[in-house]
């Protein structure tokens, strides 16, 4: 009976692992297809001004992979392949109930995570200059005329369905595929290197690379992809915020903006060391409420069962949490060792985005 039942779990895990590697492909697949299409309809919106013209590619870029390939295609693969509840969707998908504290010290990471990738950049950026590559100039497209309705849609197209598809996509089903074959450590290093080839943009990868280990690190540690969504909006939310500061002279200004208006390089850094002190801080305080909250749940749980008397319960040393407090595929210590034909779209995915990742360096270059 015990082998059959460990037959049942690697046989879950191997389809779970399979699940995560179509997510994957379809994930890169479609960005490619997304930017194809982008190409295309820049060419039939050249009547339109360039306001407009880039809103219309903008939504239709974000809303093609933002919610079709990064959710609608999960979706499908967990409904039709895994084939598993609707109402579970979700629970699959990591996103799982965390305390209103934890909340509110996520969107404190969030606030400080743009200096970290300020940090990132400026490092990278140096590499870049001394192999004899300028990055490019962004500027940001807006109307003259500040429009609310405007703003709300850079905020929806730029924080919130990131915030919400890229971390469903990223840390939901895909991570728990890569937790069932590799310990933590090595599921963070993975997972980064995934979110950040996923972008498919040399400029983008070391950063958004940086950015998804710790949201991967956050998500194990938490077992709950909820804290990563809050993270994730929250940075970006800043982003659109600034930008729009910055087009229309707002008084506002993100500790990106204040750092970079230093003049001094010394004293710049230093801010910058500072503020990714304060990050990694907030998530220090982030973990430990999220473990002191799992414990509280436990031991209200065994008080409950009768297993641990009240008096004992009202201690104040009491901790009987441990490592894997929630279970489920993100606390699993049986590891499922995949063969070639289970990790062969993993492999294809990393291809496409490799190449498309190396393309965009060579394109700019030339």
């Amino acid at each position: 009976m015990e082998k059959v039942s460990q037959n049942n779990i690697l046989e879950s895990k191997q389809k779970l692992v399979r699940a995560g590697g179509l997510i994957l492909f379809l994930a890169a697949c479609g960005l490619c297809i997304a930017r194809i299409l982008s190409f295309f309809l820049s060419e039939l919106t050249v009547s339109l001004n360039e306001v407009d013209a880039d809103i219309v590619s903008n939504v239709v870029f974000t809303v093609l992979v933002q919610v079709v390939f990064l959710f609608v295609c999960p979706f499908l693969v967990y409904k039709l392949y895994l084939k598993g509840k609707t109402s579970k969707f979700l629970t699959v998908s990591n996103v799982k109930p965390v305390s209103v504290r934890v909340c509110l010290l996520a969107v404190l990471v969030g606030l400080f995570a743009p200096v970290f990738s300020m940090l990132v950049n400026l490092i990278t950026n140096y590499v870049f200059l001394i192999i004899g590559v300028e990055l490019p100039s962004v500027a940001t497209i807006l109307p003259q005329q500040f429009n609310g309705w405007v703003f709300v849609l850079n905020i929806v197209l730029t924080a919130l369905l990131p915030g919400i598809c890229e971390e469903i996509a990223n840390r939901g089903i895909v991570l728990s595929a890569l937790r069932s074959m590799f310990g933590e450590w090595a599921v963070i290093l993975l997972g980064g290197l995934v979110f950040g080839l996923f972008h498919q943009y040399i400029f983008q990868f070391f950063y958004t690379a940086s950015f998804g280990m710790v949201l991967v690190f956050i998500t194990l540690r938490t077992k709950s992809s909820l804290p990563a969504m809050i993270i994730h909006f929250t940075n970006n939310l800043v982003a659109v915020i600034t930008d729009f500061a910055m087009f229309y002279n707002w008084s506002f200004q993100s500790l990106q903006t204040l750092i970079s208006d230093v003049d001094n390089l010394f004293f710049m850094i230093l801010l910058m060391l500072l503020g990714v002190g304060a990050f990694i801080l907030a998530i220090y305080l982030l973990i430990t409420a999220n473990k002191a909250d799992a414990n509280k749940k436990l031991v209200a749980k065994l008080v409950k069962e009768g297993k641990i008397p009240q008096e004992v319960a009202n201690g104040k040393n009491i901790n009987v949490a441990g490592i894997t407090v929630l279970g489920g595929p993100l606390g699993d210590v049986v590891y499922y060792k995949p063969t070639l034909k289970d990790t062969v779209l993993y492999w294809g995915a990393l291809a496409i985005s490799v190449f498309t990742t190396v393309v965009t360096l060579f394109w700019y270059m030339i």
